[in-house]
Formats: C-alpha cells, structure tokens, sequence
C-alpha cells in the first residue's frame, strides 16, 4: 500500500459483515481481515478451530435442559442482539462433526420465566438467558446423534454463533434491490397479418 491509513469500520457495520462474510473465526477473532494484502500470513486468516464462516459471537453455553423439551442456558457477551428467530450454531470445536443449531424458538428470562427478546426493539444482548427451540430442530439434533454416535446435544463451554439474522437478510435484500437501475418498459405496437388459417403470420 502507498501509505499506512486503515479503514475503520464502526462496531455495527463490523458486526453486519461478520454476520453475513467472514472465516477462520474464533473467541478472540471476528474472522474479518485484510486478507493476502497483509502477506502470506495463513494461520491468522484462517484460524485453527474452525476454517469455515460461522457469524457472530454471541456467548457461550453454561446449561442445557432437556427435560421439557431443550433449554439451552447461554451467557450473551455484549456483542450482538439476540432475539427470537435468529440462527444459531453451538460450536464445540469440532467443526467436522454434527452440530446442534437451529432457529431459536423463545428467549426465556430465567430470573422471571418469561418469554423475552420477540422483537428488535426488545432484543437483548447480554446477560444470561435460556434459548429454546421448536421439536423438529430440538429432536433432529438426537437423530444426528443416534446415526454418527457423536455428541450433538450443546453443552457447557460450547460457544454460540448468531449464523443468520432474517432482520439483516430483509435489510440488505432491500439495499441490493434498491442498488438495481430501474427498468423503463416502453409500450411497442405490432401489426400482424396472415392468408388465412393455415397461414403464417407476418409482422407488418
């Protein structure tokens, strides 16, 4: 580069892009960088626990109840919203294998009981708070670990992915539809003619 001046992104436009594009991520590293600019340095932009994009951060598993149903107890780090309808993904360092995750059903407060967190305007972010999902996911899961004999199930110390966010998806299907030059139809007259039936038409 000609000169040293870095780009800064602000905290919000850094977690979009990791929402939607990012690799090699961990606890300590978004996975966003500036790639081969900075040189052949491989091990920093891609990480060792997991190469492929997972989305962003949000906290780590300290429980999970199955007892009705599946409760996952997460504690959320402060560094994205989370709310009912987002995807997540429990990461517990085997990226290889099976993972538990899904579209969060409800938001709990475990201090109250109640349901929390069912729009934007009310998400929450950090804190600790019970995720749970619908039965199809919740059962998939046991599935997946009955055929691989793996463990699928979250556990404690497994760290929480935000994998998609249908608000961001709306938003920039928005942007990118709105991006599009807009399309003028003019109308166009035509006159057929023809020798009769069994004739081809022509365009006069």
């Amino acid at each position: 580069w000609p000169h040293k001046s870095k780009w800064v992104l602000s905290d919000a436009d850094r977690i979009d892009l990791a929402q939607v594009f990012a690799r090699g991520q961990d606890a300590d590293h978004d996975g966003l960088t500036p790639g081969f600019l900075e040189g052949p340095m491989h091990q920093r932009l891609v990480r060792g626990r997991a190469p492929k994009h997972r989305g962003v951060l949000i906290g780590k598993v300290i429980g999970c109840n199955t007892r009705c149903g599946v409760r996952v107890t997460v504690r959320l780090r402060g560094s994205a919203e989370v709310k009912r309808g987002i995807g997540v993904v429990f990461d517990r360092g085997a990226p290889n294998e099976p993972e538990a995750g899904g579209y969060v059903y409800e938001v709990i407060d475990p201090s109250t009981g109640q349901s929390v967190a069912r729009t934007a305007a009310d998400a929450v972010c950090e804190g600790i708070y019970e995720l749970t999902f619908s039965d199809n996911v919740s059962s998939s899961w046991g599935k997946a670990a009955a055929r691989d004999r793996n463990p699928v199930m979250p556990a404690p110390g497994d760290l929480v992915w935000r994998s998609s966010d249908p608000e961001l998806e709306t938003r920039l299907r928005k942007m990118a539809t709105e991006s599009l030059p807009q399309q003028k139809r003019e109308p166009v007259t035509v006159r057929l003619s023809s020798g009769g039936v069994g004739y081809p038409l022509s365009i006069a």
